[in-house]
């Protein structure tokens, strides 16, 4: 089976060698033009109705793509962490845990896997000039940012949604759900959603999917 993050680095690579930032996001968002009401959260987010379809998934795509357009003109560092959850469905605790020396010169990024999950390689696209200048900094490149303050953003800019396996709304967890269930609609193996996650174990990826 062809390993994903290879899938989609590889198709995302341009003639000059970089990134083409349009070519990735269409990868990780199919079917969702950043055109298209981008600026409007998904129905979930601001009442009872379930985030179940692609058409919900799209809508929660824009939103965050806009937020991030937004967020690389006022405050880099937080369209870098939203970036990264939004392409790799990232835990909050495992944004805020990378450090400048996390950062290889190559411009991949080594996420430390937390709560049983699996170590991974990673790269940003609209944020990988900045995350590169932060390298061997000596720090750790979120440390001015905490859950509770994203918590409160994303609600803030429209980032949760109500899942069908889930009582409560999702907002910091929001983009591991929106992920794998992208990966569901596109038919994509079990397997290889549950190594792109990091989950050390399938049946963690398969609440997700419910």
């Amino acid at each position: 089976m062809t390993d994903i993050f290879q899938r989609v680095e590889n198709a995302a690579i341009s003639q000059s060698g970089k990134l083409d930032e349009k070519k990735f996001f269409e990868i990780i968002c199919p079917d969702s033009s950043q055109s298209r009401v981008r600026s409007v959260p998904c129905p979930s987010a601001q009442s009872n109705h379930l985030c179940s379809s692609q058409t919900d998934l799209d809508l929660l795509y824009n939103t965050a793509v806009y937020a991030i357009d937004k967020l690389v003109m006022e405050c880099m560092p937080l369209a870098c962490i939203i970036e990264l959850q939004l392409l790799y469905g990232l835990r909050v605790s495992e944004v805020l845990a990378i450090h400048s020396n996390d950062i290889l010169s190559s411009g991949h990024i080594m996420v430390k896997g937390l709560k049983g999950s699996e170590s991974r390689l990673i790269i940003a696209v609209k944020t990988a000039e900045w995350l590169q200048a932060q390298k061997n900094k000596g720090r750790y490149i979120f440390m001015d940012f905490n859950r509770y303050y994203l918590y409160r953003l994303y609600k803030k800019l429209g980032l949760s949604a109500q899942f069908r396996n889930r009582r409560k709304k999702s907002v910091t967890h929001l983009f591991r759900h929106m992920l794998i269930k992208s990966f569901k609609h596109q038919k994509i193996n079990i397997h290889e959603s549950q190594r792109f996650i990091g989950h050390k174990a399938k049946t963690s990826t398969e609440v997700y999917e419910k």
